[in-house]
């Protein structure tokens, strides 16, 4: 497992909010989980961003932020709706 880079702010790391269509762990929930990218290193946080009943309302949460929406890429796992950035 990489180690997890030190989170700095304002300093070089990316997040992209990954949207899930009712993952395995929260099978009644569209979640988001943040995915940090710093010089190469990719990791995903434990913790959920948040937890919606539709995507509608994951949508307006994350566009609120000032996010722009993504389709995922085809090789994506099947439950990854979108992501943002």
């Amino acid at each position: 497992m990489a180690q997890e880079p030190e989170i700095v702010p304002g300093g070089d790391t990316l997040n992209i909010y990954v949207v899930y269509d009712h993952p395995r762990d929260y099978p009644t929930k569209i979640v988001c989980r943040i995915q940090r990218v710093r010089r190469g290193v990719v990791w995903i946080d434990d913790d959920l961003f948040a937890a919606t009943e539709t995507i509608a309302e994951m949508e307006t949460i994350l566009a609120r932020r000032g996010l722009t929406p993504f389709a995922p890429d085809p090789n994506d796992d099947p439950c990854i709706l979108q992501w943002w950035m």
